[in-house]
C-alpha cells in the first residue's frame, strides 16, 4: 500500500510530462507496496480510479490527499502543465470551458470524453502512447529519466512536433489489459508508418497541435473560431459577403494540401464526404455552439493561416476590447454561485425562471406541486375571467379559441386546464369543418402512396390529428380513397402456398439425393437450405412456410444419427470384405471413439 503521510521522495515534474507519467515515477521511486490500483486509490480516493493519460479527473481530491505528488500548488497549474485540457480550450466556448474545468477538478471522469464529443466524433477517444527517440535520448542524457510527453499523445499526431521525426507507437490505453497499471516508457516499440508524401502535412499538423497545447493565451476561446475562419475565407475568396461558403472548393483545397489524408491515423474518418463536401466542415463553420474535435480545427487552421500563431493573432483582431479575459482562471470558477432554489418564495417566479433557464410555467408547476402559495395575477386573471375559461374548456372548446375569447395567453389557458380537476382528461370539442378537412387530407395520401407507412410520411400531421380527435373513423377503414378509373388495386405478387410446396418438394429430393451418395456427408438442415439456392429467402420467411419447416425437420438428420449410420456402413464394409469383424477397425473407419448400441446400429442399417 502507498505510504500514508509525506512521501519519502517526490521526483520533479519534467517539461511536457503527463500526470500519468509523473504518478508512475512517484510510484516507482518510492517502491510503494501493493498494486498500482491500490496506489491510485490512495491518490484519488477512488478504488475504481484510472489515471487517464490525456484527460485525468479528480484533480482537486488528488491535491488534497497527496500534496507531494505534484509540485504545483493549484489545480490550475496541474491542468496547464500535466494534461491535454489546454489543447481543447482554444476551440471551446468559455462557458463550456468552465464546466470542463469543474468536471476535471471535482467530478468523475467516466463520461467526460462523451460530454466533450470525442466519442461521437469517432477520431479514437483513447490515448495512444507514443515516444520520440530523440526526446528520450535527450531526457536520459540530461535528466536521467524517461517519461511520456503530452504532445506525443495528441490525437492524430504521429510526428514529433519538436524534432520532426516519426514517433514510436507502444499501446493504446483503452485496449491495455492492465489499464490501472502505471506503465513507464519502454526502450523499444513499433515505429509509426509515415509515407514520404504525407510527411510534410503530418509534420505541419503535429507542430500546430503542439502550439495549441502549449498556448498560454486564456482569452483565445471557441467563441471566436467561426468569426475568425469566415473572415479569413472572405479574404481568400472562399466565402461571399453574405456568408455563403464555397464548400466544394474548400474541401478540395483541404484534401489537396494534406495529400488526401493518406498515411494519417484518422485519415479514413476525416476524409469522409457528404456529396462533394467534407462532412465535418458543416459543423465547424455553421454552428457556433457545437463542439467540434480540435483535430478538425487544426486542419482548417493549417490551410487558412499556416500556423497557430497567425490564427491567434487574427482571432485577437476579431475579438474586440470588451471580450478580454473571457476565460477566467480555475480558482475563479471552482466555487460557482449556487443556483436559485425553486422553493424559495422570496424570489418571484419570473426571476427564478430567468436564473434557472426554464419557463415561468415550469416554475409555477413545481411550486404548486410542493404546495407553495402562488400569487395570482388579479389584474388579468380575475375570478370572473377564470370562471369563463373553465366553463369554455368544460364544453370542449379548443384552448386556442378560449385564449382568443378570454384575451389571455395560451399558456395561461393550458395552466388553468391542468390545474382544474377533471378538465385535463375532458375531450376537446372539434368542429365538423376541421374533421372534414383532415379526413380529406388523409384520404388524398392514399392516391400517392400504397402502404400505410408511406401515407404517414406524406402527411403525419393529419394522421396525428385524426388519431387524437377521430380515431374511430381512422381505425375503421384507414381512410381509404376511392381508386381512380383505370387503376387496379395492387395485389400481392407472391403465392406463398405454392412457393411453400415447391420448397418442400425440393428439400425432399435433395435429401434423397444426398443420402444415396457414397461416401456421403451428413444431411443437415443448413445443407438442405444451401441446396435449394434460396437459403436467405427461406430463413427470412420461414414463418410463412409450414410445409417447408416440416420437410426440414423430417429430412435432416442429427449428428448422433449420422454417427450411427457411419458406424453401420463401416461395420458392413468389414463384414463384406473378409468376414472378420473387429470393433476397433469399425470405429477407426467411422472416425468415432465409442460404438453406439447394437439396436441403434441395426435400425440405422435397415433404414
Amino acid at each position: 500500500m502507498a505510504p500514508r503521510g509525506p512521501l519519502p521522495f517526490t521526483p520533479l515534474h519534467q517539461k511536457d510530462e503527463t500526470l500519468y507519467s509523473h504518478l508512475g515515477r512517484v510510484n516507482a521511486h518510492n517502491c510503494c507496496a501493493g498494486s498500482s490500483r491500490r496506489f491510485l486509490h490512495e491518490v484519488f480516493g477512488d478504488m475504481k480510479a484510472v489515471s487517464s493519460a490525456d484527460l485525468p479527473s479528480r484533480l482537486d481530491s488528488m491535491l488534497d490527499r497527496w500534496p507531494e505528488v505534484s509540485p504545483y500548488p493549484t489545480v490550475d497549474e496541474v491542468i496547464e502543465k500535466t494534461t491535454q485540457y489546454p489543447y481543447h480550450r482554444s476551440f471551446m466556448p468559455a462557458e463550456r470551458w468552465k464546466e470542463l474545468v469543474r468536471r476535471a477538478s471535482c467530478g468523475p471522469g467516466s463520461s467526460l470524453k462523451t460530454w466533450l464529443g470525442l466519442v461521437a466524433h469517432r477520431f479514437s477517444a483513447s490515448a495512444m502512447f507514443r515516444s520520440c527517440i530523440e526526446c528520450d535520448r535527450l531526457s536520459w542524457d540530461i535528466n536521467g529519466v524517461l517519461y511520456w510527453h503530452r504532445s506525443h499523445m495528441l490525437p492524430g499526431v504521429v510526428v514529433c512536433p519538436i524534432h520532426r521525426m516519426p514517433l514510436i507507437e507502444h499501446f493504446m490505453q483503452s485496449k491495455d489489459s492492465e489499464r490501472s497499471a502505471l506503465r513507464l516508457p519502454p526502450l523499444a516499440g513499433t515505429l509509426a508508418i509515415v509515407t514520404r508524401s504525407s510527411l510534410s502535412s503530418l509534420t505541419r499538423f503535429s507542430v500546430t497541435s503542439g502550439d495549441a497545447l502549449w498556448s498560454e493565451d486564456r482569452s483565445l476561446t471557441g467563441d471566436l473560431c467561426v468569426a475568425t475562419y469566415r473572415a479569413r475565407l472572405r479574404e481568400l475568396g472562399l466565402c461571399s459577403t453574405s456568408g455563403r461558403v464555397r464548400w466544394a472548393e474548400l474541401s478540395s483545397l483541404i484534401l489537396e494540401s494534406n495529400d488526401g489524408f493518406r498515411g494519417w491515423s484518422v485519415g479514413e474518418r476525416i476524409s469522409q464526404r457528404t456529396g462533394s463536401v467534407l462532412g465535418w466542415l458543416y459543423g465547424l463553420l455553421r454552428d457556433r455552439e457545437r463542439l467540434c474535435h480540435p483535430l478538425t480545427h487544426i486542419v482548417l487552421i493549417n490551410l487558412l493561416f499556416d500556423s497557430f500563431a497567425a490564427y491567434a493573432a487574427a482571432a485577437k483582431e476579431a475579438q474586440g476590447p470588451d471580450l478580454s479575459n473571457i476565460s477566467p482562471r480555475t480558482e475563479e470558477i471552482l466555487d460557482p454561485v449556487p443556483p436559485v432554489d425553486v422553493a424559495n418564495c422570496d424570489v418571484s417566479c419570473r426571476v427564478a425562471a430567468i436564473e434557472l433557464g426554464i419557463s415561468v410555467t415550469t416554475v409555477v408547476k413545481r411550486r404548486r406541486a410542493l404546495g407553495l402559495p402562488i400569487s395570482e395575477r388579479r389584474k388579468t386573471l380575475t375570478p370572473d375571467r377564470l370562471a369563463i375559461v373553465r366553463k369554455r374548456l368544460a364544453t370542449g372548446v379548443p384552448p386556442a379559441q378560449v385564449a382568443q375569447e378570454a384575451h389571455v395567453s395560451l399558456s395561461s389557458v393550458y395552466r388553468i386546464r391542468s390545474e382544474t380537476a377533471g378538465l385535463a382528461s375532458h375531450p376537446m370539442k372539434v368542429s365538423d369543418e376541421e374533421v372534414v378537412a383532415y379526413r380529406k387530407r388523409w384520404v388524398s395520401t392514399g392516391l400517392r402512396a400504397s402502404s400505410f407507412r408511406q401515407r404517414r410520411v406524406l402527411d403525419g400531421a393529419a394522421y396525428a390529428w385524426l388519431y387524437r380527435h377521430d380515431r374511430d373513423w381512422l381505425t375503421a377503414n384507414r381512410g381509404r380513397a376511392a381508386l381512380p378509373v383505370g387503376r387496379k388495386l395492387r395485389q400481392a405478387r407472391i403465392d406463398w402456398d405454392k412457393r411453400d410446396e415447391n420448397y418442400a418438394r425440393r428439400i425432399a429430393a435433395l435429401s434423397d439425393d444426398q443420402r444415396g451418395r457414397s461416401p456421403r456427408k451428413r444431411v443437415s438442415a443448413s445443407a438442405l437450405l444451401r441446396g435449394t439456392g434460396a437459403q436467405t429467402s427461406i430463413r427470412a420467411h420461414l414463418y410463412r412456410l409450414p410445409k417447408t419447416r416440416e420437410a426440414l425437420r423430417t429430412c435432416s438428420e442429427s449428428v448422433g444419427s449420422f454417427q450411427k449410420q457411419r458406424y453401420a456402413q463401416a461395420a458392413a464394409s468389414l463384414v463384406g470384405s473378409d468376414g472378420f469383424f473387429a470393433q476397433w477397425k469399425a470405429l477407426k473407419l467411422a472416425g468415432l471413439r465409442q460404438a453406439p448400441a447394437d439396436g441403434e446400429v441395426e435400425r440405422e442399417r435397415k433404414g
